[in-house]
């Protein structure tokens, strides 16, 4: 089988995708949406697509669950 590698761009849309799945937790989609200002559809639209999330998203989603914002972007999270 041929190996697979994954882009710059793919490798940090999963590590989005991962962070934003992680702070959901047991949350619904549409309480998602409330904290960063969105609808339930556009929340899962964002989740699809991590790179549709705004600046003003990021930082709502941030200052709520109480994390930096360069570490959302840039480390996988993990509950402590």
């Amino acid at each position: 089988m041929p190996k697979v590698y994954l882009t710059e761009s793919q490798k940090e849309n999963d590590l989005i995708k991962q962070n934003l799945t992680l702070l959901q937790g047991g949350l619904t989609c549409a309480q998602m949406g409330k904290i960063i200002g969105v609808s339930k559809s556009t929340y899962l639209n964002r989740l699809k697509s991590p790179t549709q999330l705004t600046i003003q998203e990021v930082n709502k989603l941030c200052k709520y669950f109480h994390i930096p914002v360069t570490s959302f972007l840039t480390e996988r999270l993990t509950w402590q």
